[in-house]
C-alpha cells in the first residue's frame, strides 16, 4: 500500500479522507461512523441524486436518453436510467459528463463551508468514483472498506433489489478492487457488527489526524 502524503502546508485545517470499496461493502455505514467520531461527510451519491432534479441537468439527460427514463411523477427514474447506462460505457460517460460538474460544485461549497466550522476532526469524501475522478489525489488518506463478495451481494439484493447481473454490471463500471486497495493507506473490515467496525474507524481516524498534525506541524489533541 502507498504511504500517506507528507505535504508541508495543508489546503484545509483538517485532513481529507477518501473512502473506497466494492459496491455493497457498506461505505455509507462507515461514513456514518466517521461522522459519529466528529467528521463531516460529503456524499457524492446524494449530490448526484440532487442533480437529477436540477431543471437544466434534468432536461439535458432526458434530451440524451429519452422520455422512457421519466416516471409518472415526471421525475427521472434512477432504476430505468441505471439499467440503460450501466449496459453501455459510452452512455455512462455521457451521463457522468452532465452530472459531475454539479457534484464537483456541491463538494466545493461544502469544503468551503466546513473551513469556517470549529472542532472538525476530518472531512470524508464518500464517492463511488473517487479514483476515476482523481479525487484520491486530493485526499490526505484513503480508506478501503473491505467486505467479501457473498455479503456484499446479499446486501445489494436485500437493500436495493438488484440481481447478480445488476450488481456485476455496476461493479465492472468502477475501478477494480485490487486497484482501490493498492492506492489505500488503511483498511477497515465491515463484515462484523457495528461496534467492531466502529472501533477500527476510530483507530484509523486517530492515526490519520495524528499524522496530519505531525506532517503539517500543527498543534492538536491527538498524540
Amino acid at each position: 500500500m502507498t504511504q500517506p502524503p507528507t505535504a508541508t502546508e495543508p489546503s484545509y485545517p483538517w485532513p481529507v479522507i477518501g473512502l473506497v470499496g466494492g459496491i455493497g461493502s457498506g461505505k455509507s455505514s462507515v461514513a456514518k461512523m466517521f461522522a459519529d467520531a466528529g467528521c463531516r461527510i460529503i456524499d457524492s451519491d446524494e449530490a448526484a441524486h440532487a442533480a437529477l432534479h436540477d431543471a437544466e441537468i434534468k432536461a439535458q439527460i432526458i434530451g440524451v436518453f429519452g422520455t422512457q427514463i421519466v416516471n409518472e411523477q415526471n421525475d427521472i427514474d434512477r432504476g430505468r436510467l441505471g439499467s440503460m447506462v450501466f449496459s453501455d460505457a459510452q452512455k455512462l460517460r455521457q451521463l457522468n459528463a452532465m452530472v459531475h460538474p454539479f457534484v464537483a460544485e456541491y463538494r466545493h461549497r461544502c469544503m468551503e463551508k466546513f473551513r469556517h466550522e470549529n472542532q472538525i476532526m476530518a472531512v470524508v469524501l464518500d464517492s463511488p468514483l473517487l479514483i476515476e475522478s482523481g479525487l484520491h489525489f486530493r485526499c490526505d488518506a484513503v480508506v478501503y472498506v473491505h467486505c467479501g463478495e457473498p455479503l456484499r451481494f446479499s446486501r445489494v439484493q436485500k437493500n436495493r433489489g438488484w440481481t447478480l447481473e445488476d450488481w456485476k454490471k455496476r461493479e465492472s463500471s468502477q475501478c477494480p478492487l485490487d486497484k482501490k486497495l493498492e492506492i489505500s493507506h488503511y483498511v477497515v473490515s465491515n463484515e462484523a457488527d457495528w461496534p467492531h467496525t466502529a472501533a477500527q474507524v476510530n483507530w484509523v481516524l486517530t492515526c490519520i489526524t495524528r499524522d496530519f498534525q505531525r506532517n503539517h506541524r500543527l498543534r492538536g489533541t491527538v498524540s
